[in-house]
């Protein structure tokens, strides 16, 4: 399966819902496990990574309408806990997707990375004529 082989609503889930290997890894682990809470801390714990990140990128999950989040004792609590059975379905096919073409998935995330890079930059270079062109109306 290379990238084109991906489905285009693979695809288009992944550029909209996935910005990072650490959000794919945590949204794999937490999916493998869905009765169980957890804590940001227990998440960089098990996948060795810094907390602020796996708390970011859970963060992030929530937003997507991938987790579901409790108010914990001492920290926020997330599940997997997709907001419909189309997210589930998709997030399934992309740990297939993951399990059985793994450099695939990676190579379209990597674009996808650098897509959001470049679209960025872009926007910051168009916005510096704009904050250009009202300083000479201005000045």
């Amino acid at each position: 399966m290379s990238e084109p082989d991906i489905p285009q609503d693979l695809q288009a889930f992944m550029r909209d819902s996935i910005e990072s290997y650490e959000q794919l890894e945590i949204l794999m682990r937490l999916r493998a496990q869905p009765e169980r809470t957890w804590a940001p801390h227990s998440v960089s714990s098990e996948l060795r990574i810094d907390e602020t990140i796996s708390e970011e990128a859970l963060r992030f999950l929530c937003r997507q309408g991938l987790l579901g989040v409790d108010v914990g004792k001492q920290a926020l609590l997330f599940k997997y806990k997709p907001k419909s059975s189309e997210l589930d379905a998709l997030v399934g096919r992309l740990v297939q997707a993951y399990d059985t073409e793994r450099l695939a998935v990676m190579r379209l995330m990597t674009a996808n990375s650098i897509e959001r890079l470049r679209t960025k930059a872009l926007k910051k270079f168009s916005d510096s004529f704009i904050l250009a062109r009202k300083k000479d109306k201005d000045g």
